[in-house]
């Protein structure tokens, strides 16, 4: 082990932070040198690294930011900095005058809007967790004013996604789906722009952003079944929409509801590992990161070392990548939780 991991796990070991042990590291390496390669010059990360093909996802690219944040705490990389503040400024350039953003399809010389809005209620929120972990680590990276802009766009965003009918956002235009993990992540980004507003002396904001929090999070709690021991993982009329039977959605809605809840739900872990335990739809990642809050520490061991054997494998996306890393970064990249009340039956 480098006298560098040495001094690193010494220094987390003191804050009382858990460090990951040299495997995480290397493995949290090799998926941040991933995210790397995925970066455009101009800043866009491209879901993948396949040959001239561009994907622009919003929603990973906020993930992949707030992951190479996390490594840096790790191992300090001031480059790495420079990649999220250009990614965000990327961001910034493309988002629409609404504060919403679109994917972007093509190829590294000649990437378009698609014309398709993708996972509307998302992008906003992403953004804003996105802008208060760069701000955090470099505090003079951008202007205050320029941060109260563009976190000001992402709110108004997503105050518009809302349907004041039942306190949840649209998944999409046309508007068609409300889903409760969608709706986890806009309380997620709330939570981190109120923590942003505060910092900058914007209040009422900051109020803004929780009062939202205090109703969606009160909606996301009637997709519980309590009798079933799982969330539906869609609001609609159709029954499907409150199965517990296929991997995705419904595996991967209520694993990810596992992990960003507070306090995790009575029975949804063992209902989990019971339907799904074997399903490769759900991935180490996703395992890891729920184990650590509802799991045994055996399991957090196990699912730990299929973390590991999956960037050990080279199958990564942007996506993949950004997940693997925060979830081997343990206590380092501690989830941002929403509280919420569940009928308990």
């Amino acid at each position: 082990m480098s006298r560098f991991i040495l001094m690193i796990l010494l220094l987390l070991s003191v804050s009382g932070q858990a460090a990951p042990d040299a495997a995480s590291l290397e493995a949290i390496r090799q998926c941040r040198d991933f995210i790397r390669q995925t970066q455009l010059p101009d800043g866009a990360f491209r879901v993948s690294c396949t040959g001239d093909v561009v994907r622009i996802w919003p929603y990973f690219g906020n993930v992949a930011a707030g992951a190479l944040i996390v490594a840096h705490r790790l191992e300090p990389q001031p480059e790495d900095l420079v990649r999220v503040k250009r990614w965000l400024d990327w961001y910034a350039a493309h988002q629409r005058a609404d504060g919403n953003i679109p994917d972007f399809l093509g190829t590294r010389r000649d990437y378009k809007p698609s014309p398709k809005r993708k996972a509307i209620d998302v992008y906003p929120p992403t953004y804003l967790s996105a802008l208060r972990i760069y701000r955090e680590a470099q505090p003079e990276g951008l202007p205050a004013a320029e941060l109260l802009k563009r976190a000001g766009q992402a709110l108004h965003a997503i105050e518009s996604a809302l349907d004041p009918a039942d306190d949840l956002t649209w998944s999409s235009t046309p508007h068609l789906y409300k889903y409760p993990m969608d709706n986890v992540d806009v309380c997620i980004g709330l939570l981190d722009g109120a923590r942003l507003f505060e910092a900058l002396g914007a209040r009422e904001q900051a109020e803004r952003c929780r009062a939202l929090v205090a109703r969606i999070s009160t909606a996301i709690a009637k997709f519980w079944l309590p009798e079933q021991g799982h969330f539906a993982w869609a609001q609609g009329q159709s029954p499907k929409v409150r199965t517990f039977e296929k991997p995705y959605p419904d595996g991967v809605a209520n694993i990810y509801l596992a992990l960003t809840i507070d306090p995790p739900p009575p029975k949804l872990w063992d209902n989990l590992r019971r339907q799904f335990g074997t399903a490769p739809r759900i991935t180490p990642d996703l395992w890891l990161l729920a184990a650590r809050r509802c799991g045994t520490p055996e399991q957090v061991k196990d699912f730990t070392a299929a973390a590991i054997g999956r960037v050990k494998s080279g199958d990564l996306t942007l996506q993949t990548a950004s997940r693997l890393l925060l979830a081997l970064a343990g206590d380092v990249a501690a989830p941002v939780v929403v509280p919420m009340k569940l009928g308990r039956k």
